[in-house]
């Protein structure tokens, strides 16, 4: 994994006023990594993700996915063909294996992300009704 990503962050400390007026210390700016600042895009540290953003989140993995899946299928039926074309070829067969997993794999994953969105969209509509606004 690389190096964390920092952000820089405005501390701001107190300021001391003396007897003649002058203040003895600043505002001052310190860059912090990025588990103590997590930004939305790294996805490393879920618990401190709001749920609408979990969904945001899903949203544009699901995109992803299904864009990665296209690629598979393409890449699937490309060695398939060529499997056709001669079927000893032991480099064909197993371009056309680890295709054949990745698209199960890609097509798992996608499946999932519409479900983890409808439970958590009836999650909080469930909760909602609970608490008055």
């Amino acid at each position: 994994m690389s190096a964390p990503i920092t952000k820089p962050v405005q501390r701001f400390v107190s300021v001391a006023v003396d007897v003649s007026g002058s203040t003895t210390t600043t505002s001052a700016e310190s860059f912090v990594s990025a588990p103590d600042v997590p930004l939305l895009e790294e996805e490393t540290d879920d618990e401190d993700i709001p749920t609408l953003d979990f969904d945001w989140r899903d949203r544009r993995a699901l995109r992803h996915r299904t864009r990665d899946l296209e690629h598979a299928k393409a890449q699937h039926g490309h060695w398939i063909a060529l499997l056709k074309d001669n079927p000893r070829d032991k480099n064909t067969l197993q371009q056309c294996q680890h295709w054949r997993k990745v698209r199960e794999e890609l097509g798992a994953e996608v499946r999932l992300i519409p479900d983890r969105l409808r439970k958590r969209r009836e999650f909080r509509e469930e909760c909602n009704r609970k608490w008055p606004a």
